[in-house]
């Protein structure tokens, strides 16, 4: 269907739109506006004409195409590179500066003239450069050199600039290098910014762009980030939501502060050669940044297969330098893993393989809950239920290490919050028989149950499990309640 058919067969409204549009497509193409941009603001305008030719006369629909010109030369400026320095910083948003009118006698051709128009019309206002400023400041504060935006969490946005004088600082050992080569480092956003202001802050810091910004912006920019990144800056690094993983960054003053960690898209294989073989199960978790990706980094024990470049593209060598991340001693870890996640059974590989060989061996046998079938089970277990019975009592002693160095506020508060658990997790936190603690008899239960259940997830290297059933679990709980109560006895 032609225009003049979706105009209300009204051959003056077609002409009128198609007069429009070939304006449009002048002026975009004197202000060398991109391709697809300007093929999306010319269907913009013929799609929003059409939608009002039902409704108005001729005249008013010439009026109405005259408005909407308007709008979509000032669509066109918000994103334009030579403009949105000028009207991003000193605007709400997009809206607010597609509603205020330019000067009638303002030739939209003359693209120099808009420009210095725009210049002049926020220069010439004292309350509308320092609301620019503001609005600047605003932006500069949500980029950083390390950064991270945090999806479906609570987690506030981290940002972290590098002052002069943080050079040869860890843990920014690979940005520091950077630096001290005279190399810029690229910013990046610490959080989504649907005005657009931080962008026009990335292409003035970063010399990103084709060079056709305001250069009175650019000056701003550069002048306001001296001073805000004098001492270096961060922010979101004091609360982060306690869901995530963190790794802790040395500081200043002596201290760790929590990070979130970004994801990364892989270190050199450096890492993987010369650390991961001998660290990856170290007491100390080694984290690094690569040269190539500067507010990338993750742990070592996370590193792939690679081929490691011998250079990278800014002419430093491309290995990500590592710095080392105290955990927290193990008493604590096991205190806050049973606080959070409850206690996992743990048996040793070769225990647990030999498990699974016994069980096999003798099928037949263990079909049934006969007396005999109850005496061998018995002894198939017997080392893996020492071993349990012993990773609970280490367990226990760990727990009680971490309360002792607990003042009574906090040690209340852990016996509070697993008060309605699992048994096995009480007697870790509380004990036996004490307020908040477990039974003997739901205790024994207890670790019945859960030895049960890992013997039932026990598989082969076929992925095969021995298919345990009912009346598999009812003569295993005929004698491992009695066998841990007796161990208990012997503590």
């Amino acid at each position: 269907m032609d225009v003049r058919d979706r105009t209300g067969s009204s051959p003056v409204k077609a002409t009128l739109l198609e007069l429009a549009k070939l304006w449009l497509q002048a002026l975009l193409l004197v202000w060398n506006e991109k391709p697809a941009n300007a093929k999306k603001l010319v269907q913009s305008m013929e799609d929003e004409a059409l939608a009002l030719t039902s409704e108005l006369p001729e005249e008013d629909f010439h009026q109405a195409l005259l408005k909407l010109r308007s709008t979509l030369f000032c669509e066109m400026l918000w994103g334009h590179p030579r403009t949105k320095g000028l009207v991003r910083p000193s605007y709400a948003d997009r809206h607010a500066f597609v509603s205020t009118p330019l000067p009638e006698d303002l030739n939209e051709f003359d693209v120099p003239a808009v420009v210095n128009c725009l210049a002049n019309a926020t220069a010439s206002d004292p309350s509308v450069m320092a609301g620019r400023h503001a609005s600047m400041i605003e932006a500069l504060s949500k980029l950083g050199h390390f950064t991270s935006k945090p999806t479906h969490t609570s987690a506030s946005p981290i940002g972290i600039v590098l002052g002069p004088g943080q050079k040869g600082m860890g843990p920014y050992l690979t940005a520091g290098l950077l630096l001290e080569k005279g190399h810029a480092i690229r910013l990046d956003q610490a959080m989504n910014d649907n005005t657009g202001k931080t962008t026009v802050c990335l292409e003035a810091l970063n010399k990103d762009g084709d060079g056709q910004a305001d250069q009175a912006t650019v000056s701003m920019v550069q002048q306001l980030a001296a001073q805000l990144y004098a001492d270096g800056y961060e922010h979101g690094t004091q609360i982060i939501d306690p869901r995530l993983r963190q790794i802790l960054l040395p500081a200043q003053d002596g201290r760790y502060r929590a990070l979130t960690p970004l994801t990364s898209m892989g270190l050199s294989a450096y890492l993987h050669s010369h650390w991961q073989r001998e660290k990856s199960y170290a007491q100390l978790v080694f984290y690094g940044f690569s040269s190539t990706a500067i507010n990338n980094f993750t742990a070592i024990r996370k590193v792939g297969h690679a081929l490691e470049p011998e250079r990278s593209v800014t002419g430093i060598p491309n290995r990500a330098l590592v710095f080392d991340v105290p955990r927290i001693d193990e008493a604590h870890t096991v205190l806050a893993r049973v606080r959070h996640l409850g206690y996992r059974i743990q048996l040793p590989k070769a225990v647990r393989a030999e498990l699974f060989a016994q069980y096999q061996r003798h099928t037949a046998t263990l079909r049934s809950d006969s007396v005999r079938a109850i005496e061998l089970e018995r002894r198939i277990c017997r080392s893996a239920l020492a071993l349990f019975w012993l990773h609970v009592l280490d367990q226990r002693d760990q727990c009680c290490d971490a309360l002792g160095s607990m003042n009574d506020d906090v040690q209340e508060e852990v016996r509070l919050q697993v008060a309605g658990r699992r048994a096995i997790d009480r007697f870790l936190v509380a004990g036996m028989d004490t307020a908040g603690g477990a039974s003997a008899r739901e205790l024994t239960k207890d670790m019945a149950l859960l030895l049960w259940s890992h013997l039932a997830r026990l598989k082969d290297s076929q992925n095969k499990t021995l298919g345990l059933g009912t009346i598999d679990r009812q003569r295993f709980m005929r004698w491992a309640p009695k066998a841990i109560a007796l161990l208990l006895s012997q503590r």
